[in-house]
């Protein structure tokens, strides 16, 4: 396991992660909690309480899937970039 600050996750999970969305977790510490929508993932029984949270880094948004733990703050599971076409007319 790799801990940054105040956010962990798993290496092969991080190579997976990064192969199948193309976003390190690593980055995750960028992430700007304060202005995301987060949510209780509850689609189905994980085992462990599971959070997926949309927002920002370094101004992109971005999914996030993560547990909480006292131990070791944010453990990042999957994050994914998202992007949105804006369109202006009628």
């Amino acid at each position: 396991m790799t801990i940054v600050g105040l956010y962990s996750w798993d290496e092969r999970k991080r190579t997976s992660n990064l192969r199948k969305h193309g976003v390190d977790f690593a980055i995750v510490q960028n992430f700007d909690f304060e202005a995301a929508l987060v949510l209780r993932d509850d689609r189905k029984n994980y085992g462990e309480e599971r959070y997926r949270a949309y927002g920002s880094i370094s101004g992109r948004l971005h999914a996030l899937v993560f547990t909480r733990s006292s131990s070791h703050g944010v453990r990042a599971k999957s994050a994914s970039f998202h992007c949105a076409k804006v369109t202006h007319g009628r």
